[in-house]
């Protein structure tokens, strides 16, 4: 009889996704934070930069898909609310 060879895989392969899956889901954060602290560009209103910044990262969200599309836009919709 042959024996059954079995593979485990390495325990980093688990680590790596898990990191991979939390990039994904703060890459939209970290992008719309990111241009809140960007200086206002001449003659547009502070609040205009914000929701600019908010919409950047729905639109980062729904490239990188770390949730569902509806949820991500829910999502930004809300954060507006909350910040206005």
């Amino acid at each position: 009889m042959k024996e059954k060879k079995t593979t485990i895989p390495p325990a980093g392969a688990a680590t790596n996704a898990a990191y991979k899956r939390l990039l994904m889901m703060a890459m939209p954060i970290i992008v719309a934070v990111l241009l809140l602290f960007v200086p206002v560009p001449d003659g547009l209103p502070p609040y205009a930069w914000h929701y600019f910044a908010i919409f950047v990262g729905v639109i980062v969200g729904l490239i990188f898909e770390p949730l569902p599309g509806a949820v991500i836009g829910i999502t930004g919709v809300v954060v507006i609310a909350l910040c206005s």
